[in-house]
């Protein structure tokens, strides 16, 4: 999204299939049931049948908008019981729970958004009067809402579409009702533009497109409404007709549920009931709707949007394939002093320098990551300039298919730094570090896909900090650290659980290594540190025995304070303190034993920081 492609790579990336396809939809988020719900339900658009459930919102509402990119899905605003101010954000490939975004300028619900590949838009509403403003955000920096322009009037349960260039915004008003067309340029701030009427003045419809045409179908006039209208988008004019949905209803699904061939309209109520009415159209071909499932409960005025709406162009790129050896280093101390929240990438199975993926939410150093699901990056604990360079106890998370900055997660139990971490595709586990006055024994974690703060796990058999951890798809591992002396001790959980640590076995000698741990899921790796002395030492062990760590070989330089990640075939260690402040990254086969080859560079030297990927030996 906003890159140039070159024709080599647009060939390689449509016949690796990594063009957007856009076949998820979210057909249902928040609403009326007529209890006010925090539901999300999705569909595959290319097929028919029932909404699963996807998770849930972080706030039940209804009178909710919708909008999305290919790979975050977004809501805006809502009324329980009054309006909020609420913006909250899922990752469309996966499921789980909603996370907060950021929030509107102001209070509004009964609204409707539009939006590209880049930046979403929301428009209309009352809060409680009834608005003409425009705000947008840009769905890969999560944060507040921020001022657009405005609408050519003021009105509420409006529908929007649109284009990936402009934005539609339909009808409106329950009494008097509207007939006004609206159009802006996505790309430029600024008031809208009259683009024509529709045939009936018509509140509370419901609105879809592909990247031509723009559908507006049902709604109130007072009577509800079954008819179905379209526009072409790049043009100016009346709405013509189109068909007929299944049902005349209103107050349906706010956002665009398409996938550019398809368009789908959920939900509503009709003149006797709320309903979970699902009906989908062939947006280039003018008829009737067809029925295409049911929604998971009848609900109406509730949110929508999907991967491949009209909005997106197609051939936008889309990220690397879950678990295709994404992995991130963040945060830590540059060798000018301070702290960053730089937060980068790197292929792991290729070679070369790690580029920029965004921020953390704060500057740290000394923490670990909680690990990784195959979408989403936790970071936890750390020091942080305010206040005073003490522990926090601030988790983050960081959407792996969306470049973009971290976003808040919620706390650990304790603010702690030193502190490592590993994870399943399932569970976030923290561990370890120091909790002032004292070395720290406590294990924390969390459901990755659900933003909260996190609970006590157990014990490991030994306080400490500076400690390595890695893990398979059931077992997490600590490795070493020290308190204040140097460790050898390894310690061993089952993450599906709860309780204590147990013991594993020894290191080769007692080691301080830092964040420098990696596995495929069968081998744990731990390079280098000190013990006292700087080191160069590799060790490993095998995840599911138990017994002493074996020699595996040794990296370039003796380094400590360096971090870890792994794929299934390769281990990564980067940065540290050679005794200068390093860029250095080296990788290692993990199936075998030996030394540790070059990689690349960092963006920048830096040391005690943190690393996970998306295909880490617990996923």
């Amino acid at each position: 999204m906003g890159d140039i492609w070159s024709i080599k790579e647009q060939y390689k990336r449509s016949m690796g299939a990594l063009w957007s396809v856009g076949n998820r939809g979210i057909a249902q988020a928040g609403g009326q049931t007529p209890s006010i719900v925090n539901t999300v339900g999705y569909i595959n658009i290319a097929a028919t049948g029932n909404a699963t459930d996807f998770g849930d919102l972080s706030v039940a509402r209804e009178h909710v908008a919708g909008t999305s990119n290919e790979t975050r899905g977004v809501f805006l605003g809502g009324l329980n019981p009054s309006a909020v101010d609420t913006i909250d954000y899922i990752i469309l490939a996966s499921t789980g729970n909603a996370a907060d975004f950021g929030n509107l300028t102001a209070t509004r619900r009964a609204s409707s958004a539009a939006g590209n590949a880049v930046r979403g838009i929301i428009g209309a509403g009352n809060a409680p009067a009834v608005l003409n403003i425009l705000e947008h955000i840009s769905y890969v920096n999560v944060g507040n809402s921020i001022d657009f322009g405005d609408l050519t009037v003021s009105n509420t349960y409006r529908a929007a579409t649109s284009s990936s260039t402009r934005g539609i915004w339909w009808g409106g008003g329950s009494s008097p009702f509207i007939n006004v067309i609206d159009y802006i340029t996505i790309a430029s701030v600024g008031n809208a533009i009259d683009f024509g009427d529709l045939t009936t003045a018509t509140g509370g419809g419901m609105s879809t497109s592909n990247s031509t045409r723009g559908l507006f179908g049902g709604g109130y006039t007072p009577t509800f409404q079954v008819t179905t209208e379209y526009i072409t988008i790049a043009s100016t004019g009346d709405a013509k007709d189109f068909g007929d949905l299944t049902d005349a209803r209103n107050y349906g699904s706010q956002g665009n549920i398409s996938n550019k061939t398809r368009g789908v309209i959920s939900g509503g109520a009709d003149p006797s009931a709320i309903v979970d009415v699902i009906d989908y159209v062939t947006i280039a071909s003018a008829g009737d709707a067809t029925d295409f499932g049911n929604l998971t409960t009848a609900t109406k005025t509730t949110g929508g949007c999907s991967q491949g709406h009209g909005g997106i162009e197609e051939g936008e790129p889309r990220g690397l394939p879950a678990g295709s050896g994404v992995g991130f280093f963040g945060g830590g101390y540059p060798s000018g002093g301070g702290y960053t929240n730089i937060l980068e990438t790197i292929q792991i199975p290729t070679l070369g320098n790690a580029v920029d993926f965004g921020n953390l939410s704060l500057d740290r150093g000394s923490f670990g990551s909680m690990g990784a699901s195959h979408t989403r990056i936790l970071f936890a604990g750390g020091v942080a300039p305010s206040p005073g360079g003490q522990g926090t106890n601030t988790i983050d998370s960081t959407e792996m298919q969306s470049r973009g900055n971290a976003a808040d997660f919620g706390n650990l139990t304790t603010t702690v730094y030193g502190n490592m971490g590993h994870s399943s595709s399932t569970r976030g586990i923290n561990g370890n570090g120091f909790v002032n006055p004292a070395y720290s024994d406590v294990i924390d974690y969390v459901t990755i896909t659900t933003a909260a703060d996190a609970a006590d796990f157990g014990d490991l058999t030994v306080a400490r900090h500076f400690l390595s951890s890695l893990s398979s798809t059931t077992r997490g591992v600590w490795l070493g650290g020290s308190a204040p002396g140097m460790k050898d001790e390894i310690d061993y959980i089952t993450i599906g659980s709860t309780g204590n640590a147990t013991d594993f076995g020894d290191m080769t000698d007692a080691i301080e290594p830092g964040g420098s741990g990696a596995s495929n899921g069968i081998r744990g790796l731990a390079f280098g540190g000190r013990s006292p002395g700087v080191i160069a030492t590799i060790d490993y062990i095998t995840i599911a025995s138990t017994g002493n760590a074996s020699d595996f070989g040794d990296i370039s330089t003796a380094t400590k304070e360096a971090t870890g990640m792994a794929d299934k075939t390769r281990g990564i260690v980067g940065g540290g303190v050679t005794p200068s402040i390093v860029n250095v990254i080296e990788y290692v086969t993990i199936a075998s034993t030996g030394n540790a080859a070059d990689f690349g560079d960092l963006s920048a030297t830096r040391k005690k920081f943190a690393a996970t990927s998306d295909a880490h030996g617990g996923l």
